[in-house]
């Protein structure tokens, strides 16, 4: 049977660490869009931050408390409040999306009819820490390959576990017009004619940063003349971001290399690149870096394992290579370096199997159901 969403309003609460920017703070705001959408009048409980307005914007209620904090005393210490702040709303599905709030979510809920639900966003260690995460009813995961993780890590029936994968909003990612991209690429001192591959998200080490420039320097090396834009914040890795930048003197490629700090506008970004690289050297729970270059129509490579296994159709959408292999990492550049049309084509390709299978409306849905199966309507 087919529910209309519009008619089963919920009681949801979902708590998080901080409202943020990042893909779980971004998917709980989406989340809290639909229930708006159905009927509902949504809930977060977070520490706060740069999205709290969104949640309130929209109408629904966001209570502050340090539910993610690494102290964990002062966290433990918020779930009296938590509990009353449940019987006040009337909640009747708490959603938790991490772990330290999870395990305050799960101790608030136990004499309580609310029922427990949590999404798992990585590939966690099997310590106490991350057992709260296994402790909801349902536990929504965000790929196959983690699902398969869970089961074998953490010994989950896999009955209990919902493969939801994270959507995109392609009214976010609309190309910008010409005059945008091109002012962009003069501001960065990049030719007009140059082949532009790049990374967009955090500076820190598992993201892979140094496979993709030793990559970049073999390609120099043979004379390839790539272009680099590396896009994000490096604030907590500061030292990771000076090795970086003594790698790129060490290898002379001050000239081709951009480095941009953060962004809030990462369509614009993505329209001057020719490739989008994902060389991650530690597995991604999903992948939605891949997915928002897809959206904006651009060729992906990226490492074989984790959640972007699910994202990327190798040799059709993009290319896949063996983690850390920066040989196999510079063929797959050189290769599109040298068929740019084939890169298109692959672009082309994966806008249409994000549309099919990643949009936001779908992740939405699909998570909504999840909550109505648990209240049984």
């Amino acid at each position: 049977m087919v529910y209309n969403l519009h008619e089963l309003p919920m009681k949801v609460l979902q708590v998080l660490p901080r409202l943020d920017y990042g893909g779980v703070e971004r998917g709980t705001v989406e989340i809290a869009h639909a229930l708006v959408q159905s009927g509902s009048n949504p809930c977060v409980v977070s520490g706060g931050g740069r999205l709290v307005s969104e949640i309130e914007k929209i109408g629904g209620v966001h209570f502050t408390l340090p539910i993610g904090s690494k102290n964990p005393f002062l966290a433990l210490s918020c779930i009296l409040p938590l509990k009353r702040f449940l019987q006040k709303e009337g909640i009747q599905i708490v959603h938790a999306r991490s772990r330290m709030p999870a395990w305050v979510a799960y101790l608030a809920t136990r004499s309580t009819s609310c029922h427990f639900l949590t999404t798992a966003h990585g590939y966690y260690r099997p310590h106490l820490l991350s057992r709260s995460i296994m402790l909801g009813e349902k536990i929504i995961v965000v790929s196959h390959p983690l699902a398969d993780y869970l089961v074998l890590k953490f010994r989950i029936p896999s009955h209990k576990i919902i493969v939801i994968p994270r959507g995109i909003n392609f009214n976010e990612f609309a190309p910008p017009a010409m005059q945008e991209s091109a002012r962009l690429r003069e501001q960065l001192h990049i030719p007009t004619d140059a082949f532009v591959a790049g990374m967009i998200g955090r500076l820190s080490p598992g993201k892979g940063h140094l496979v993709f420039l030793k990559a970049l320097s073999l390609l120099h090396k043979k004379n390839y003349p790539l272009y680099a834009v590396i896009v994000g914040d490096a604030r907590a890795h500061i030292g990771y971001k000076n090795s970086m930048l003594n790698l790129v003197n060490q290898w002379h490629l001050q000239e081709f290399v951009r480095f941009t700090g953060f962004t809030e506008n990462v369509p614009l970004y993505l329209s001057i690149l020719d490739v989008v690289v994902v060389p991650s050297t530690v597995p991604e729970a999903f992948g939605r870096t891949a997915l928002e270059a897809m959206a904006m129509k651009k060729a992906v490579i990226a490492s074989a394992h984790g959640g972007i296994l699910d994202v990327i159709q190798p040799g059709e959408t993009g290319i896949l290579f063996p983690p850390g292999d920066t040989s196999s990492l510079a063929d797959a550049l050189q290769e599109l370096f040298q068929n740019p049309e084939k890169a298109k084509k692959m672009g082309e390709a994966g806008f249409l199997r994000a549309m099919h299978h990643f949009s936001i409306q779908q992740f939405t849905q699909k998570t909504l159901q999840v909550y109505q199966s648990l209240l049984g309507i």
